[in-house]
């Protein structure tokens, strides 16, 4: 038998919000992941809208409250990294898999149309001027 065990962190999950795309991003440069990389500048513009400025392109968009929130999830490895643990129980050894709610999302901000194109320049974050 197959246990799933779901914890929740001493201080709790953080709030996290998502952003919903119609698309793809791709980024200017070769990198192998955008892991770790600002995105854009996200502004609130009113009580429900939102703009993201992503190199000279402008999504426009609104902050939806979600109906019923999502949980983050992250699986818990162990020592032997099978991702399972094996616990003694009253009916033999069972194999107990471990998750942690890391965040909950209770809004997202939606960009449903097509970017703007802006015209400025764009400025590479990781190459010296000249060379983009």
């Amino acid at each position: 038998a197959k246990q799933c065990v779901v914890r929740i962190p001493g201080d709790g999950p953080k709030e996290w919000t998502m952003l919903d795309f119609q698309g793809t991003v791709i980024p200017r440069e070769e990198v192998m992941s955008l892991d770790g990389l600002p995105l854009g500048n996200l502004a609130r513009k009113g009580e429900k809208g939102a703009t993201l400025t992503i190199g000279n392109q402008r999504l426009d968009g609104k902050m939806i409250e979600l109906k019923q929130p999502l949980a983050v999830v992250r699986k818990k490895r162990n020592e032997t990294m099978d991702d399972t643990a094996v616990i003694e129980g009253p009916e033999g050894d069972q194999k107990v898999v471990e998750f942690e709610i890391v965040g909950l999302v209770n809004k997202k901000f939606s960009f449903t149309h097509r970017p703007t194109v802006l015209t400025q320049t764009w400025t590479s974050p990781t190459k010296p001027l000249g060379t983009q």
